[in-house]
């Protein structure tokens, strides 16, 4: 006699006619359901809306969706991995309303391309509220963040990419998401012009990243010279200006060394 296949619950079920539905489906726990045609298999607990994902060992089992415009997402994008596309614009993200996303839903947005100068943030559905604001700005790329809702508000609990680290010809730099940056970097210069017993010169060190919230707020500069010392002069959004002083006339292009400390935005 042939075997008969058995079925688990799922689409085609008189209670889950659709995928709206199956994503929406609580199931009792240990209860699982399948969607054939996304190929999804679900565990429930009784509680949360959709189940949860079963993936095979070493997956991450996070489904994936990208977004290049402003987008409000939907119950569907429970547990998702949301990829924005910011190249173009900045872009908005809104969560779903949390009394429809309910207690326990999840969902990570991440920053994959971002422009000059855009930024990419997550808001609540109206004025709800996401760790007690209505916004979440992202500015990195490659930062992620997972919102989790409890069924009337929002809570970040994780996050990651919070650190950028670039270069140019004018030095290094680290950007952080909370605003800071930190770079460093080379000039050169010597002291040749006669200021009573010393002789001066100045010395301009071009910043690898402007600062345009503020000048930085913290600066160490050093110059390779035994005979010489910096002292800086002008400090600015864009650049750095130190004077070097020297106890004899050096014509010598010496390397001044410089750390600043301040914000990107």
């Amino acid at each position: 006699m042939a075997r008969i296949p058995r079925r688990m619950a799922g689409i085609g079920a008189a209670d889950i006619p659709d995928a709206t539905a199956f994503d929406a489906y609580v199931g009792p726990a240990r209860e699982l359901t399948v969607d054939p045609v996304r190929r999804l298999a679900r565990l429930h607990d009784g509680v949360t809306p959709g189940g949860h994902p079963l993936v095979a060992e070493g997956e991450s089992g996070a489904p994936t969706r990208t977004v290049n415009a402003n987008t409000t997402l939907v119950t569907g994008d429970r547990n998702k991995l949301v990829n924005v596309d910011a190249g173009a614009a900045s872009r908005t993200i809104t969560l779903p309303a949390a009394a429809t996303a309910g207690d326990g839903y999840e969902v990570s947005v991440r920053i994959s391309q971002l422009g000059s100068g855009f930024s990419v943030t997550v808001k609540g559905d109206g004025s709800e509220l996401i760790e007690g604001v209505n916004t979440f700005v992202m500015r990195l790329v490659g930062q992620v963040a997972r919102f989790r809702c409890n069924g009337a508000t929002w809570d970040i609990i994780a996050e990651a990419g919070l650190v950028e680290y670039g270069s140019n010809g004018n030095g290094e730099y680290m950007k952080y998401a909370d605003g800071q940056v930190v770079c460093w970097g080379t000039a050169s210069g010597n002291a040749t012009g006669a200021q009573g017993s010393l002789f001066v010169g100045d010395i301009t060190w071009n910043l690898p990243i402007d600062m345009t919230a503020s000048v930085p707020n913290r600066i160490h500069a050093w110059i390779n010279s035994t005979s010489g010392w910096l002292n800086i002069r002008t400090r600015g959004a864009t650049s750095v200006t130190a004077r070097y002083f020297s106890t004899s006339s050096d014509s010598t292009a010496r390397s001044a060394y410089f750390t600043a400390i301040g914000r990107w935005f």
